[in-house]
């Protein structure tokens, strides 16, 4: 290992985004192992590591159904865990450069691309929780020496996503739907900014690259209804006999406006339908 070689924290890695990011092999990671809740484990984890140049907190509870199922225990993870890890540096006196997750959940859904000063109203208890967790960290930093950046990121996938997101659930209903039959789709009329979660992970280090400070989109900035991707995916998939069927009558759109993460030089380079055609692959396999 280079003297000279960056030493970066990351919470949250043994989960998707975590997984496409310490792929990269150009800064020495160290993967906390622990209960993002705990202070000791924390505290011990940071003792046993050099001094971080960053830390990358992607540790939460994501999936809106379990979070609606259980809401103190998200909430103690994603805004709780937050503060935890926040005050174990600060006793540290560190003051490394901190990229914390956030999601577009904490939007208020409009018509238009939202940039990142778009009023935010959560549109559920993960948003919630997140929001939370941004206030907090944004307080801290403001009171210490801690350089924040919050990654607001928009709806992603990947072929090691499960099925309790959007994309792999639909893989899954349309592949196992029996011949001729019909498909029910929450949300049919609803817009969102799908990403491939290798792209997420670009943006997260192109941000680290650039220690960028303050909040920025992660997103596509292209929209497409759940109804359409239901649609590109029975066609994908030859099941064209299905007869698509909406249910629920509310519909919203949440599109990312990316122009402030373009100006520090990342684009996404993925495709919708090149998303589509990995996760279908990985389900083939």
């Amino acid at each position: 290992m280079s003297s000279t070689e960056q030493h970066v924290g990351i919470t949250g890695a043994s989960g998707v985004l975590g997984r496409a990011l310490v792929q990269s092999r150009d800064v020495a990671w160290h993967a906390f192992p622990g209960d993002i809740r705990s202070g000791a484990q924390l505290s011990d984890w940071l003792d046993g590591c050099p001094p971080l140049d960053a830390v990358f907190h992607l540790a939460a509870v994501v999936p809106t159904a379990r979070v609606e199922r259980e809401p103190k225990s998200a909430f103690d993870v994603n805004a709780g865990g937050t503060a935890s890890l926040l005050e174990a540096l600060r006793l540290r006196n560190a003051s490394p450069w901190i990229f914390l997750a956030s999601t577009s959940h904490v939007y208020e859904a409009a018509m238009h691309p939202l940039d990142e000063d778009s009023p935010l109203r959560a549109s559920s208890l993960y948003g919630a929780s997140k929001l939370a967790a941004e206030e907090w960290a944004r307080a801290v930093s403001r009171n210490g020496a801690m350089r924040l950046c919050i990654g607001r990121i928009f709806s992603y996938s990947a072929a090691v996503q499960d099925d309790s997101y959007v994309i792999p659930s639909l893989v899954t209903r349309i592949r196992n739907a029996p011949p001729g039959g019909r498909l029910e789709v929450a949300g049919f009329g609803s817009v969102r900014d799908f990403l491939a979660a290798s792209d997420v992970a670009a943006a997260i280090r192109r941000l680290h690259e650039t220690r960028s400070e303050g909040v920025f989109n992660i997103g596509s900035g292209n929209g497409c209804s759940i109804g359409e991707l239901a649609r590109r995916l029975t066609e994908k998939l030859g099941r064209g006999d299905l007869r698509l069927e909406p249910i629920g009558t509310q519909a919203s759109t949440i599109v990312a406006d990316v122009g402030k993460i373009g100006q520090i030089g990342w684009h996404p380079t993925r495709s919708l339908d090149d998303l589509l055609d990995e996760v279908i692959a990985a389900h083939e396999s």
